[in-house]
């Protein structure tokens, strides 16, 4: 009887076995940390190699607005692609509840929609942008010869224009200022027929425009 007794309480002692964790979810999530960290490192790695290539050019240019404006572009895009993707695989890969699952990918979808619509302006105004864009380039008019001046207009641009004239025999005058785009320069009397006359604009943005014509009787 004591032999039964015992043998009862020797088996209600033994610790009943733990269930075994399963460890997939947090090897998932930890491969997904690495390949965010790699691949925030390969981009830091690009950018700087970019900026050492350069050799510090590429700073300068951002001050161009077609330049500044792309880069922005672009980051911003990478960006959203870069978050939608985190999104779909934390999802995918995650061990947590359901409902709190559903909390932490309600902040983030805000957070992602709100940079869509920030993508959305930015990419709305670029491409809206472009045909204003053709309509400032510096153009030059037919360079003519009218009441002993040669006379041409510029357009485009960003105003002031400077106009530099070449003429055969006297050579490349000082530029000229001209604020709306009209420029008159007095022709030389020892100007002989056929000879090439040459006029080059610049803008205040430095863009350059040159255009030719021979002399002939007015």
């Amino acid at each position: 009887m004591n032999e039964n007794v015992s043998s009862e309480n020797h088996e209600q002692k033994q610790p009943t076995p733990k269930p075994q964790k399963d460890k997939a979810p947090v090897v998932r999530s930890k491969l997904l940390t690495y390949g965010l960290l790699l691949a925030t490192a390969v981009v830091v790695i690009a950018v700087g190699y970019g900026l050492y290539s350069s050799e510090g050019k590429f700073l300068l240019h951002l001050q161009e607005t077609d330049v500044s404006r792309g880069l922005i572009t672009f980051l911003v895009a990478i960006i959203t692609v870069s978050i939608s993707l985190i999104l779909v695989v934390w999802v995918l890969v995650s061990n947590l509840e359901t409902e709190e699952l559903k909390v932490r990918f309600t902040s983030a979808k805000e957070v992602f929609a709100t940079l869509v619509g920030i993508l959305g302006t930015i990419l709305g105004f670029y491409f809206g942008s472009v045909g204003q864009d053709i309509d400032k380039q510096l153009t030059l008019a037919e360079l003519k010869f009218k009441n002993k001046e040669v006379i041409i207009h510029a357009a485009g641009g960003v105003p002031p224009y400077r106009f530099t004239t070449n003429i055969p025999g006297v050579g490349p005058e000082n530029a000229q200022v001209s604020n709306d785009g009209w420029l008159f320069v007095p022709i030389p009397a020892q100007l002989e027929l056929g000879s090439l006359v040459t006029v080059e604009v610049t803008d205040s943005k430095d863009k350059t425009k040159s255009q030719s014509n021979e002399y002939k009787h007015e």
